[in-house]
């Protein structure tokens, strides 16, 4: 007896913008790859990091083409991931740019595209499933203290981790900490938590067993 799970069609805007977004990511880490290699010398890990983003945006293009069937939206999550990685080390991994854009408007460019490949991928995973949409604003809801937190450490300048001048702080300094780290703690379980339930929420229900 054997089961197969309905699989959700993919919206054709959705596919249509993915492949004008992996068109852009094709050509672009393309001729970052001829440039790394045509230097003297060559810059192997842009190199490197420029080809695997080809690759995906290969698989990109598959996924606007409809060729991905059985599971689109992992495909494209796949996709994201490594576009995001391998952008972020290609940037660390830059000696010297080579265009008059600056490296960091780069980067915000690449994170843009990576950004709205994410939330296709979230918005054809989750579709019109409500009790999943609600699971996943959780999820994000429980993220806001934790960025509120990296905010107050950036702004102070890391001084709420340094000891104190006074001695006599030391004790409530290493309390709060201990609070701080608990309440950041529950704040990513509870993401992590809610944020697979959205999208376990959302699977589409298998069909019918069939009688062997």
């Amino acid at each position: 007896m054997t089961a197969s799970l309905s699989i959700k069609p993919v919206p054709s805007l959705a596919r249509t913008t993915v492949g004008l977004i992996s068109g852009i990511l094709l050509l672009s880490a393309g001729g970052e790859a001829a440039v790394a290699i045509a230097r003297q010398p060559a810059n192997w890990s842009m190199f490197g990091f420029a080809l695997v983003v080809v690759l995906a945006a290969g698989f990109g293009l598959l996924f606007a083409a409809g060729k991905i069937q059985d599971a689109p939206v992992l495909a494209l999550a796949c996709v994201t991931g490594a576009v995001i990685v391998c952008s972020v080390l290609g940037y660390l991994g830059m000696d010297r740019w080579i265009v008059p854009l600056s490296k960091k408007w780069w980067l915000m460019g690449r994170g843009a595209l990576a950004a709205v490949l994410l939330a296709i991928a979230i918005i054809v995973a989750l579709g019109e499933n409500r009790a999943g949409w609600r699971s996943l604003f959780v999820a994000v809801a429980a993220m806001v203290p934790l960025a509120g937190i990296a905010a107050w450490y950036k702004l102070a300048g890391l001084a709420p981790l340094m000891p104190p001048a006074d001695a006599a702080l030391g004790w409530p300094r290493v309390a709060g900490l201990l609070v701080l780290s608990a309440v950041c703690l529950a704040c990513l379980c509870a993401a992590i938590h809610y944020g697979i339930r959205a999208f376990e929420i959302a699977l589409p229900p298998s069909d019918a067993p069939e009688r062997a």
